[in-house]
């Protein structure tokens, strides 16, 4: 096959494993993306920009591990006193972050 000539076939392939990856992982971000609610409340995912391959900078976004707990003097307490056992238990046992390039920017 020639390289035209394969295109759209990749791209179905492509479209079908995203549709596959939504069916069957959207029961799962939403239980995850429930219990960090529940457990830590508002907002629900961290974004974040990363510099990348190249130091081609990227967004990443990760579901919350931490709480936003701060001192008598509104300082964010350091990261080990804000991570507790669903924290862990999250960052142990789930890949917490999706990682996303200025192509296919989630923000609009």
């Amino acid at each position: 096959m020639s390289g035209t000539a394969q295109w759209p076939t990749m791209a179905a392939k492509r479209l079908v494993d995203i549709a596959v990856g939504i069916i069957v992982l959207s029961p799962i971000f939403l239980t995850v993306a429930s219990l960090v609610r529940h457990k830590l409340g508002p907002p629900i995912v961290f974004r974040q920009v990363r510099a990348g391959r190249d130091g081609q900078p990227f967004r990443v976004w990760k579901f919350r591990t931490m709480t936003d707990a701060r001192d008598s003097a509104g300082r964010l307490l350091p990261d080990r006193d804000r991570l507790g056992r669903f924290g862990i238990f999250l960052g142990a046992t789930a890949s917490t972050s999706f990682r996303t390039s200025s192509m296919y920017s989630l923000e609009k």
